[in-house]
C-alpha cells in the first residue's frame, strides 16, 4: 500500500527528467538526504510545485510506491529567506553549503539534529548584519564533524604538543591536526585568528559574530586550509563557488 509522508526540506539540487517532470534532491528533517519526482513541474499549474525551489525552508508531503520511489505530492513554503535572494554574496555561500551537503551526506540517513542546524545557519545568513564568509567556515567544519571528520586545531598530531592560543601553526590536511616543529612540517600556515576561527564550534545559539572580523588573506587561508581538509578525509573534490575569484580564494 502506498504511503505519505510529510517532513520540513531544503532543495539541495533539481534536474529536469524528461520533458515535464523533475527530479528533486532534498534533505529532509525527517529522511535524511533523498530523491523525489516531482511529476510535471516543469509543466504544471499547480502552485505548490512551482514553490520547489533553493534557500527555501518547506513543508513537502511524499508518497511511497513501488520500489521505494518517492513522488512530490504536495509543497508548501515555511520561510523564504529573501536576504539571501537579494544578496548574491549571501547566495554564494548558500549554495555552497547545499552543495556541500549533497555531495557528503549518505542517503536516507535522518539528521535530525544537522537539518536543524542548517535551519540555524540560514537564520543567521538572511540575518541584517551577518559574517557569511566566516559563517560559512565554521558551519562547513560543523558538518565534516558530524560526517565523523573533525580537524584538530588544538594539537600536534603526533606528539600531542599545545601550542599557545598566540602562535602560528602548521596544520597538515592529511594527518588531519597541527604539526609541531618538532615533528615536522604541515602545509599550511596559520596565525592565531584564522586558527581561532577554525576552531569554533557551531551550535543553536552561534549568535555572537562580534568577534569574526577577518581580513580577506586570513580568510582565504582558512577555506584553503579546511578544504584541503575535506578532500584529503572524504577522497573527493569540494563544490566549486561561482564568486570565489571576487572572494580572492
Amino acid at each position: 500500500m502506498q504511503g505519505l509522508k510529510r517532513s520540513r526540506a531544503f532543495v539541495l539540487r533539481s534536474v529536469d527528467q524528461g520533458e515535464s517532470n523533475r527530479v528533486i534532491s532534498l534533505f529532509c528533517e525527517d529522511g535524511g538526504r533523498i530523491s523525489a519526482i516531482a511529476k510535471g513541474a516543469k509543466r504544471s499549474n499547480r502552485r505548490q510545485l512551482k514553490t520547489l525551489q533553493a534557500f527555501t525552508l518547506m513543508s513537502v508531503t511524499l508518497r511511497s510506491g513501488r520500489n521505494d520511489l518517492l513522488t512530490i505530492e504536495e509543497v508548501s513554503p515555511i520561510c523564504l529567506y529573501r536576504q539571501v535572494l537579494s544578496d548574491l554574496r549571501r547566495m554564494d555561500v548558500a549554495a555552497y553549503v547545499l552543495s556541500l551537503l549533497r555531495d557528503t551526506l549518505p542517503v536516507a540517513h535522518p539528521e535530525p539534529r544537522l537539518f536543524a542546524d542548517l535551519v540555524r545557519f540560514f537564520e543567521l545568513l538572511d540575518g541584517e548584519e551577518n559574517k557569511s564568509e566566516e559563517m560559512l567556515l565554521v558551519f562547513m567544519r560543523h558538518i565534516l564533524a558530524v560526517l565523523g571528520h573533525a580537524p584538530c586545531f588544538d594539537q600536534c598530531g603526533h606528539c600531542g604538543r599545545r601550542p599557545k592560543l598566540s602562535q602560528s601553526v602548521r596544520f597538515d590536511p592529511l594527518l588531519g591536526s597541527l604539526v609541531c616543529s618538532h615533528c615536522g612540517h604541515g602545509k599550511f600556515k596559520l596565525n592565531p585568528r584564522s586558527r581561532a576561527l577554525l576552531s569554533s564550534e557551531w551550535s543553536l545559539h552561534t549568535e555572537d559574530q562580534s568577534a569574526w572580523i577577518h581580513s580577506q588573506e586570513e580568510l582565504a587561508v582558512a577555506q584553503e586550509t579546511l578544504t584541503a581538509f575535506a578532500q584529503a578525509q572524504l577522497g573527493r573534490a569540494m563544490p566549486a563557488r561561482f564568486m570565489q575569484g571576487e572572494l580572492g580564494v
